[in-house]
This record gives structure tokens, sequence and C-alpha cells, in this order.
């Protein structure tokens, strides 16, 4: 099974809603920042990526120093466990694959916390439970988590932030999505950055910037000398000029366009139409995707209507479950979506 979504290439043509971009696409500003910067292309990359580095510092309102750029937020995944080289990991399930596998290529002992079903694969208290009586050197959070659309509860999230930095257990936050979501600001740990040495947080243009074929994400840690082992276990133009460009651009020329929070107004109203829609139980999802249960064979369903959806049944802890993701598009592709997959009139819930 292929691992994630917007497997376009395996079936060409279709209405793609397996992968979670922003459905207004690209802003005019990143693509012209884009296309300019091909001019530039005869030169190497800033290695130190410091144009790109002063602008997210800017947004985040945090030293430049505290900024690695990447080839994508899994590079900096696999590129801080080869840096690191964990002996034991604690992950949520399910959550985010790539963790685990990077996690995987070290020979890191890995154990799971598993997210309860019965309160809809929230975080609860058992995760810090088992992070005391595992003992581990490294653990990762998505928040909120994939596939489940699930924010962690601020306090909690902060309970083991710092539970992480008396026990000098490193804690990365992978943030890919929360800037979708209504706890943008307030449920983000990047005011704790300036005080820890152990805290990283994950961010990516890939979602709410729609560049997932341009590879662009960056890595936020107080941790100087850790952030500088990173950069020296890779090769040094892994961040090419024009993603370079773009990730300026669109942090450059946020404030003025409020690209995020027009986002956020979009994805809310789209989301609560898509939800209110379908005729499933059991539906949660805080960010630009839902995910919910249903013993059909939605996937195959799908793909014999042109549609693609998540199966996710190759996340752990989901193996032998019939859990569905599927992305919040515009208000055309989601009705699009609604009268293909569900060409007759239906009544209650389908199961």
């Amino acid at each position: 099974m292929y691992q994630h979504g917007g497997d376009i290439y395996s079936y060409p043509d279709m209405l793609d809603f397996s992968a979670n971009i922003n459905p207004l696409g690209i802003p005019e500003q990143v693509k012209e920042a884009y296309l300019s910067s091909l001019e530039e292309l005869t030169h190497y990359p800033d290695p130190k990526c410091r144009k790109l580095r002063e602008a997210i510092g800017r947004k985040h309102e945090i030293p430049a120093s505290f900024i690695l750029c990447g080839n994508g937020a899994a590079d900096l995944i696999f590129t801080l466990c080869f840096a690191l080289k964990p002996k034991r990991a604690l992950l949520p399930a399910p959550s985010f694959s790539e963790y685990a596998r990077a996690l995987s290529c070290v020979g890191c002992n890995i154990q799971y916390s598993f997210l309860p079903e019965k309160d809809r694969f929230a975080f609860t208290e058992q995760f810090l439970s088992d992070l005391k009586s595992f003992h581990p050197d490294i653990i990762f959070l998505c928040n909120p988590n994939n596939p489940t659309g699930q924010i962690i509860d601020h306090a909690l999230l902060t309970e083991i932030a710092a539970y992480c930095e008396r026990q000098k257990i490193y804690i990365v936050i992978d943030e890919c999505f929360l800037d979708f979501t209504d706890a943008f600001s307030s449920g983000s740990l990047i005011p704790r950055l300036p005080v820890s040495n152990y805290l990283f947080i994950l961010k990516a243009f890939t979602k709410m910037y729609a560049l997932p074929g341009l590879r662009l994400g960056y890595f936020l840690s107080g941790n100087a000398d850790l952030l500088q082992k990173m950069q020296s276990f890779r090769q040094p133009w892994s961040v090419s000029v024009p993603a370079q460009a773009a990730g300026t651009a669109a942090y450059a020329f946020l404030k003025e366009h409020n690209w995020e929070e027009k986002t956020r107004r979009f994805i809310k109203k789209e989301r609560a139409f898509l939800k209110n829609s379908l005729p499933f139980s059991n539906i949660t999802g805080k960010a630009n995707y839902l995910f919910f249960p249903s013993h059909l064979p939605l996937s195959q369903i799908g793909r014999e209507r042109g549609i693609l959806i998540r199966c996710c049944k190759n996340f752990i802890s989901l193996e032998q479950k019939n859990y569905y993701r599927i992305a919040v598009k515009t208000r055309e592709e989601n009705t699009k979506f609604l009268r293909l997959f569900f060409p007759e009139p239906y009544t209650g819930t389908v199961h």
C-alpha cells in the first residue's frame, strides 16, 4: 500500500481528496517569486538559507539562529534522527508514519502509546503515564494529529513538554497543520523555545501554501548546537533557489495579504459544510481534513467513481479497523465529491 495520500501518479485524472493541501492554492506573490528565481538557477542556493530564515524569524518572532530549513518536513525528521541516533522512542498511535520510519533507520527501539478509540483517539493523561513508564530518549507528537485531526489539550501538552525538559527527553511537536485551526497561536509551543534545549517545533510550507511539490520545511529550536550538528549531517544545498525564494515571499507578504487568516475562515466554513453533508457518524477533524469510520470499502468505491480518499489501515493501531480521511477543499470540489460518492439520496447514517 502507498504510504501516504496524494498518489495521483498511480491514479491519474482523479479528484484527489487524499492529500490535505490548502484548497485556495498557491498565493500569487509566491508564484511570482518562484518564477523570478528561475533567473538565478545558474547559482548555487544559499546553504544557510539566510533570507528565508530571516523571514521565518520575523513571522514567528524568534532569532534566525533558532531555524533550520530543509527539503520538506520529512527530510528534517530523518536528519534529526540521524544526528541524535536515539535508542528509545515513544510514539502515539495512530500518527504520522514518517516518525517511525526515520527512527527505524537508526535502529531505535520504538514503543507506542495507543490513543483510545472510545475517546476518538484524543490524547489523554495515559500518554504522560506511558512517557514516565518507558523513559524514552525522544518523542514525536503531531498537533493536530494526523490522521485524526485531534488537537492536543494545551495544558496536557505543556505538562508533557515540561516533563521532557526535566528528564532531558527530546520532544518534537509537528505543527504542520496547526495553522489551519483556531488554536494556531494559543496551541503552539513556540513561546517555550527560548527556555528549552529539548523542544523542537516542525513546520512546513507544504500544507498552508500548497507547495508539496517544492519541498520546503523547517525546524525551530533554541538548541543551536544540535541544529548545527543536524546541518553537518546534510548536503549543503538541500533547499533549492526556487524553494528559498517562494518561502521568503510567503512570509515576507504574510501580514499584508492575511493569507493564513483568510485560509482559516475558508476551511472552517467548508469543513462544517462537508462534515454536515457526510452520512457518517463519529467524524473528527479540527484542521483541513476529516476522519471517520465506515464499514463500507470507501477507497474502492471512491476509485470506481473517480475519487481518491485516504484509507487509514496502514497507520499503527488502525490496521484492523475501517477508518478514512478526506481533505476539505473548495465548495465546488466538495459538492462534486458528495455528488459522485453518494449519487443516490440517502437517509440516516451510513455505517
